[in-house]
């Protein structure tokens, strides 16, 4: 038994354990830095997209309150007789102020 205990003391300190430890560890370490750039990457990433969909969903909203200033002059022409012109007019001054509330909101947007 004695024999035995002095062979793994002999094999604990042998030089060949010792290097393979250090390799082990040398391995363990490469690969967690690459996992830590790999994470890194990925992060970069996670924000340029949730950026390029903030500014999508910007112009999305634009394009709905355009669209639907259309629809709303449209279906204006189309039931004015008389007093088309000034309602146009008015419509147009409206869409005027909604253009400058969109700029303000596309100015001032902070995407969470």
């Amino acid at each position: 038994m004695e024999s035995l205990h002095a062979e793994l003391a002999e094999l604990g300190s042998s030089d060949t354990l010792t290097r393979a430890k250090q390799q082990h560890e040398s391995v363990v370490n490469s690969m967690r830095q690459k996992f830590d750039a790999d994470i890194l990457a990925a992060n970069g990433k996670i924000d340029s997209l949730t950026k390029k969909l903030s500014e999508k969903v910007t112009y999305c909203i634009m394009l709905i309150l355009v669209i639907d200033f259309c629809y709303s002059v449209s279906s204006c022409i189309a039931d004015c007789d008389s007093n088309r012109c000034s309602v146009i007019a008015k419509k147009f001054e409206s869409f005027h102020r909604t253009e400058k509330l969109i700029v303000s909101i596309i100015l001032n947007f902070r995407f969470p």
